[in-house]
């Protein structure tokens, strides 16, 4: 057996163990004579993917208000909370890609993928902005 096949076993095994989470990836695209600057649409030509993945949640302190009034609340820093799914793609129809939104299945929300993080071994890092609930 191959290192390549022995690193696709790990994958499968990994996924089976930490993927514990269901998603749906929604396809979007500009409609048709849509202006540039237009809101992207789900594409109704292709399907929702359904795929299990990992959900990761990390509080930090990097956000830093950009006001200049003196209110000590206004100079501290703000709570930011990165937002992280990764998951095996290598086995699914289509890939998300920047851009797409990923619904979680237990409670309707709705991210917006900011970043695809692919460092080519078949599983992939999903950065994620929170929209709203379905």
């Amino acid at each position: 057996m191959s290192f390549s096949a022995h690193l696709a076993a790990v994958d499968l095994v990994l996924a089976a163990a930490f993927d514990e989470e269901a998603f749906e990836a929604i396809k979007m695209h500009r409609a048709a004579g849509a202006a540039r600057g237009s809101e992207a649409v789900p594409d109704p030509a292709v399907l929702p993917l359904a795929f299990m993945g990992t959900l990761d949640f990390e509080p930090s302190s990097t956000g830093f208000g950009t006001s200049n009034r003196t209110a000590p609340d206004d100079r501290a820093p703000r709570r930011v909370t990165t937002i992280l799914v990764t998951a095996l793609v290598s086995a699914l129809a289509w890939v998300p890609k920047a851009g797409d939104r990923l619904r979680r299945v237990s409670d309707d929300t709705l991210y917006q993928i900011a970043m695809v993080d692919d460092d080519e071994t078949g599983r992939v890092g999903f950065w994620l902005n929170r929209i709203g609930t379905a």
